[in-house]
């Protein structure tokens, strides 16, 4: 999954959430509790609640990972930033 994070609300994460579903066609999961995040994803690193994770594609070949740096590059228009995957 592609971890978000750093979103001044969770309205701001979840219309990040939203747009990405209606846009990408990538599920993605809005987590405003550690608890939240840690039952979806492992992450070794400090983030910052609320974090929006974004599936990723089945398999490489499938989809092209420009469409993830296009993902990567709007979050900036909903104030969150890239945290990893």
């Amino acid at each position: 999954m592609l971890i978000f994070h750093h979103f001044e609300s969770a309205e701001l994460a979840t219309k990040f959430a939203k747009h990405v579903d209606a846009t990408f066609g990538r599920k993605a999961y809005v987590c405003e509790t550690e608890e939240e995040f840690d039952r979806l994803q492992l992450f070794p690193f400090r983030i910052t609640l609320p974090v929006v994770l974004v599936e990723r594609s089945g398999s490489c070949d499938d989809v092209p990972y420009d469409v993830e740096e296009v993902i990567k590059m709007t979050v900036l228009q909903f104030g969150g930033s890239f945290a990893g995957t």
